[in-house]
């Protein structure tokens, strides 16, 4: 709806909309910049460190991509307001949270019976989940703690807030949900077919869990036990 000043001067909107929209760019820049950066730098470290090679793109990937995440929200604090979302964003009805690990444990179960009766494993993440000490410890870190923050914050957040915010209405909720989730399944396509529609499935749940909850740690909660569950069906 227009204010006053805004049918007075009707340009008034579209530079409001293009100023924010530069500012997106900017920081999307920003991010970019600095987790290609940060991933350069990392990857002959952890190369060194690890002795996992399967361990060493997803560990990477997640530590720049957290770093990047971080910078951005740091450099965005005041004109993003950022710290009064992330206040909505982690208070809500604790009844969310069971709700949610409900629905991926039923999930995971059917992805489960339907891998077995095909006789589809999972080979990458066999590979993925061995090394020693060190090397275990940050695929844990990484698969339970790195992967549901950049995920959800990027897919969950991001995504959702602008789809929601360049139109009203269910259609246009339930399109966004759509779109985040397909780029949330096809960045996994290592594990299967099966399991890529198995995380769609998922990713809407997480989608879902989060509008309804209005807060983005309870889908951050159920990701990392979708994971912790994906880690023990080896």
């Amino acid at each position: 709806m227009y204010t006053d000043v805004d049918q007075r001067f009707p340009n008034v909107v579209y530079l409001m909309m293009a100023k924010k929209l530069l500012t997106f760019v900017g920081l999307s820049l920003v991010f970019f910049i600095v987790a290609v950066v940060t991933a350069v730098l990392l990857m002959p470290q952890l190369k060194n460190l690890l002795n996992n090679d399967t361990a060493i793109s997803p560990v990477v990937s997640h530590i720049s991509t957290f770093v990047a995440l971080v910078l951005t929200l740091l450099i965005s604090w005041r004109r993003l307001n950022v710290k009064s979302q992330l206040k909505s964003y982690i208070s809500c009805d604790f009844r969310y949270y069971g709700i949610s690990l409900v629905g991926v444990l039923i999930l995971f179960i059917l992805v489960t019976l339907v891998n077995k009766l095909l006789g589809i494993g999972n080979p990458w993440v066999a590979d993925l989940m061995r090394g020693n000490q060190i090397t275990l410890a940050f695929i844990y870190f990484t698969i339970l703690v790195l992967a549901p923050l950049n995920e959800e914050i990027i897919f969950r957040g991001f995504a959702l807030n602008i789809g929601n915010a360049i139109s009203g209405g269910w259609i246009s909720v339930w399109l966004t949900i759509v779109i985040s989730c397909g780029g949330f399944a096809l960045l996994h396509t290592q594990y299967g077919y099966t399991t890529v529609i198995y995380l769609f499935v998922l990713a809407v749940w997480f989608a879902i869990v989060r509008i309804k909850s209005q807060s983005l740690s309870v889908p951050i909660v159920a990701h990392s036990f979708a994971s912790l569950l994906g880690s023990l069906n080896i």
